[in-house]
């Protein structure tokens, strides 16, 4: 169906602004690009353009009602669209949302239909960084499970809002969930041993090694690849950091000293 409350043009408009106060002076050069004309009794909710500027997702409100548009593209009515779930894929060529009509409840990916059961997490669906894989969090009889290009995973208590990490080559997925007072991660599939609290996930720029951290009551550990790698209890906030394919590093303050430990895995 074709949605009048949004004309497609393209437009460039360029300028140049000189700063100075700093020698030798800078010249920026500003491209403006105007990606559509607005219709002034439709004022969209959300707005989203995909990373080439090419497409435009808006989320709009008619008689209590939701209409997701795409260029000129609109979709059905639906009865209530999740708050930030509007995303294109890095590439561009792909967009999707969590949306409901009734008591139906349901992601758009592409267009097409995925279950979100009782729910979708806000600020999901996710694409990965190759933009062939989707994933999200659905709700479903009082517990949470990740569904990735539409394929619902194991039931847990709760999964974490922050969404599923992606690795950079795509190929794996990890992510946050909880078991009773303990927490897990979920790395291709699989759970890890529990700890009382799990933070700092971090894959490595090739994906082929897997860390976070593992914290106790007492003791905190980095678990590196399934294993235990190094414990300590001061460990310095959000200092997990790989530095290479096979370099990992945490920051501990130890006595008023600043520590810095590499840990090198096996090659595999």
């Amino acid at each position: 169906m074709k949605c009048p409350a949004l004309l497609f043009v393209i437009l460039f408009l360029f300028r140049s602004i000189s700063l100075r106060g700093a020698e030798p002076s800078t010249t920026i050069h500003v491209v403006e690009t105007e990606v559509a004309q607005m219709d002034s009794g439709s004022v969209p909710s959300e707005i989203k353009i995909s990373p080439d500027g090419k497409r435009v997702l808006q989320l709009l409100a008619k008689e209590d009602k939701f209409f997701v548009v795409l260029n000129e593209e609109s979709s059905p009515a639906y009865d209530g669209v999740t708050k930030g779930s509007l995303r294109f894929s890095l590439d561009g060529k792909r967009y999707c949302y969590g949306a409901r009509i009734g008591d139906k409840k349901f992601v758009i990916v592409d267009g097409k239909e995925f279950p979100a059961f009782d729910g979708c997490a806000e600020g999901m669906p996710i694409f990965s960084p190759d933009s062939k894989h989707f994933a999200y969090v659905a709700l479903r009889d009082g517990k949470h499970c990740v569904i990735l290009d539409g394929e619902p995973g194991k039931d847990y208590e709760m999964v974490s809002k922050n969404p599923p990490l992606f690795s950079p080559d795509s190929q794996r997925l990890a992510y946050l969930a909880k078991d009773g007072d303990s927490s897990l991660i979920v790395l291709d599939g699989k759970p890890s041993e529990k700890f009382g609290n799990i933070v700092a996930m971090k894959f490595s720029p090739d994906s082929q090694h897997f860390a976070f951290i593992g914290m106790s009551a007492t003791e905190s550990a980095v678990i590196l690849d399934g294993n235990e790698a190094f414990r300590d209890k001061h460990f310095v906030k959000d200092s997990l950091a790989f530095d290479g394919p096979n370099d990992l590093h945490i920051l501990t303050l130890r006595d008023n000293h600043l520590l810095r430990t590499v840990l090198i895995p096996e090659r595999k």
